[in-house]
C-alpha cells in the first residue's frame, strides 16, 4: 500500500515545483528557456567552484541524477523564499532579476551552512554508490 502512495507524493512535489517555476518566470518576465539555461549554468558553475581541483568529483556530480534531483529541490526551495520576498516587498522592477540572480549564485549558496551540510551528505552518498 505504501508503494502506491510514493509516486503520488513525487508527482505532487514535481507539480508544485513546476507551478512555482511558472510564477517565478512570470514575475521576472523570462521565458522557460532562459530560466532553465540560467539554472543549468549555475548548476555547472557551483559544481566546479565547490569541487575545484577534483575533476573526478565534478564529473560524478554533473552527470548524477541523484545530484540533479537534489539541486532541483534546493533550487525550488530557494525560489520559494525569493518569490515570497519579491511578491510582498516593494522591489523596483529593474531590481527583481538582479536580486534573483544574486540569491542563486554559487557564492551565496556556499555561504549557506545548512545548504552546504545537505550538499556534503548528498556528495558523500553519490561518491559511495
Amino acid at each position: 500500500m505504501d508503494t502506491l502512495k510514493k509516486p503520488f507524493k513525487i508527482d505532487r512535489v514535481r507539480h508544485d515545483i513546476a507551478d512555482l517555476q511558472t510564477k517565478v518566470i512570470g514575475l521576472m518576465a523570462w521565458d522557460e528557456d532562459r530560466y532553465c539555461s540560467h539554472q543549468f549554468e549555475v548548476y555547472q558553475e557551483f559544481i566546479r567552484l565547490a569541487n575545484e581541483g577534483c575533476p573526478y568529483v565534478v564529473q560524478r556530480l554533473e552527470y548524477s541524477p541523484v545530484f540533479r534531483g537534489f539541486w532541483n529541490k534546493e533550487w525550488a526551495d530557494r525560489n520559494l523564499k525569493w518569490f515570497g520576498y519579491a511578491k510582498y516587498h516593494p522591489v523596483a522592477e529593474e531590481c527583481i532579476v538582479d536580486e534573483y540572480i544574486y540569491r542563486h549564485t554559487p557564492y551565496v549558496m556556499m555561504d549557506d551552512c545548512q545548504f552546504m551540510a545537505r550538499y556534503a551528505a548528498v556528495v558523500e552518498l553519490i561518491l559511495n554508490l
